[in-house]
């Protein structure tokens, strides 16, 4: 009896974990660019952030010193796609 009731339970947390990923994903994920962090091992609170559109231009490259940027952090990944956008907002009013 107790099989019969984990089982539907389970299939229900598995499927709303497939709904709800995807559209969670989606919110942070940049669209119309994207950036790339370089840093060395030896001092990991250097790193030069470069930003670049979807064809590949560097539009901007910004130096972060100070702080170790850890990108399986959802909240520094936002943080970069927001210097990202005023990046980009910036370039094609220059353009």
């Amino acid at each position: 009896m107790k099989k019969l009731i984990i089982v539907p339970i389970a299939v229900l947390l598995v499927a709303a974990t497939a709904v709800i990923t995807p559209s969670m994903a989606q919110s942070w994920v940049p669209q119309n660019g994207y950036w790339e962090v370089v840093s060395t091992v030896a001092k990991p609170a250097e790193a030069i952030v470069k930003f670049y559109d979807l064809q590949g231009h560097m539009i901007y490259a910004e130096r972060v010193t100070g702080m170790v940027l850890d990108l399986h952090k959802r909240k520094t990944c936002r943080w970069l796609n927001k210097q990202l956008q005023s990046a980009l907002i910036s370039w094609t009013a220059r353009k």
